[in-house]
């Protein structure tokens, strides 16, 4: 059987030029959470990761925490595992630009504006430039839980954004359960100094054997203290609620 570990990436540059990449908070987000691991005595046999930027360096973060060299690992990165453009998913609703969000009510204006975008993306109501539809979104990242289903068993760590893996098990864990999966799961997210915020998404899923096909199972990873708890809570914004 193999144990999948999904980590959305740790926090990242938003309102800076370059949100692709993470913060001085998203960096040691990352080691510590490859620090709990090590202390857990977790280890991987390989890893698969989207190809932007902040999941490559939440990768290596984890890699350090777990005194590792990025690279003693196989390492494999697919573009179905990247988030979606949230600028062309926004400009679907607000085609004018968008000041900067540098205060609170510019946040959650532009939260407001993504969460429209998403809704009509979803329902196949837009069409973000530059960006496959909903529906091939959903069928990129089944495809990789499909080929990790039928690889040999393994411990298998994910390194993604939180719009692909509330996709894989959000909205009724629709593309699990169209390959013999179900479960449940929540995102969890620390958003204070110190807590965790690479993002768990943790559910306990067993996979039934069908003929030849390897039973995959996603493990809970409770990678905050009882301390850490206290500022941690679930958040929604990536499910498109």
């Amino acid at each position: 059987m193999s144990t999948l570990h999904l980590v959305r990436h740790g926090q990242a540059s938003f309102g800076a030029d370059d949100y692709d990449r993470l913060s001085e908070l998203g960096w040691r987000q990352s080691r510590r959470l490859g620090e709990y691991w090590k202390g857990k005595g977790q280890q991987f046999d390989q890893v698969i990761m989207g190809t932007l930027r902040r999941h490559e360096e939440t990768w290596r973060g984890i890699a350090e925490g777990l005194g590792l060299d990025a690279q003693a690992l196989p390492v494999r990165t697919t573009p179905k595992l990247n988030e979606y453009d949230s600028a062309a998913v926004i400009a679907t609703v607000h085609p004018e630009p968008l000041p900067k969000a540098d205060t609170p009510e510019l946040y959650r204006h532009h939260f407001r504006l993504l969460r429209e975008g998403l809704h009509r993306w979803m329902q196949g109501q837009a069409q973000p430039v530059g960006m496959p539809s909903y529906a091939d979104f959903k069928a990129g990242i089944a495809e990789v839980l499909q080929e990790i289903s039928l690889a040999a068993p393994g411990r298998v760590l994910v390194v993604s954004s939180g719009g692909p893996i509330a996709t894989a098990v959000g909205h009724g864990g629709e593309p699990l359960a169209d390959r013999g999966l179900s479960g449940t799961g929540s995102a969890g997210h620390a958003d204070q100094e110190g807590a965790l915020g690479a993002h768990i998404m943790s559910l306990p899923i067993e996979r039934e054997r069908r003929n030849d096909r390897t039973p995959v199972r996603c493990l809970v990873c409770p990678a905050v203290s009882g301390q850490d708890r206290k500022s941690t809570r679930l958040n929604s914004s990536h499910l498109g609620i």
